[in-house]
């Protein structure tokens, strides 16, 4: 009986120390806070890369205009330019000339894939578009 009295004691004085518990409970809320943290970074970067999209379309929508004979290469070329920051290779544009009440179009449509670095975010890779029409005459 004494050695299971000793072993209780033991035990209740155990529980009773509270050495690491800060520390513990720093971890615990650490991670959340981490993750959370990571969480807006990745939400604010798909924000700033698809308003990068949005400016190169319009500026390459703003360079048709004042150059009415601008091929689709060109275009193309223009949005590239204008898309600082991204992967010209994963970017995709497409032109499409429209005729509207008499008045010339160009729509200019960019595509341009989105990874999440984050492997807990369920989102995987998303498709940002962004996209112009202006008139041409």
């Amino acid at each position: 009986m004494p050695r299971r009295q000793a072993k209780e004691r033991r035990l209740a004085a155990l529980r009773a120390r509270e050495d690491g518990v800060a520390m513990v409970e720093f971890a615990l809320a650490a991670a959340v806070i981490f993750a959370l943290l990571l969480g807006v970074i990745q939400i604010a970067q798909a924000l700033w890369t698809r308003d990068t999209l949005q400016y190169a379309v319009a500026a390459a929508g703003r360079y048709a205009m004042a150059h009415t004979s601008a091929s689709s290469q060109v275009l193309t070329q223009q949005v590239s330019g204008a898309a600082v920051g991204l992967l010209s290779s994963a970017l995709s544009v497409t032109t499409a000339p429209s005729v509207s009440g008499g008045t010339n179009f160009v729509t200019i449509t960019a595509t341009y894939p989105f990874g999440f670095l984050t492997a807990f975010l369920p989102f995987g890779t998303i498709t940002l578009s962004a996209q112009s029409r202006v008139p041409l005459s």
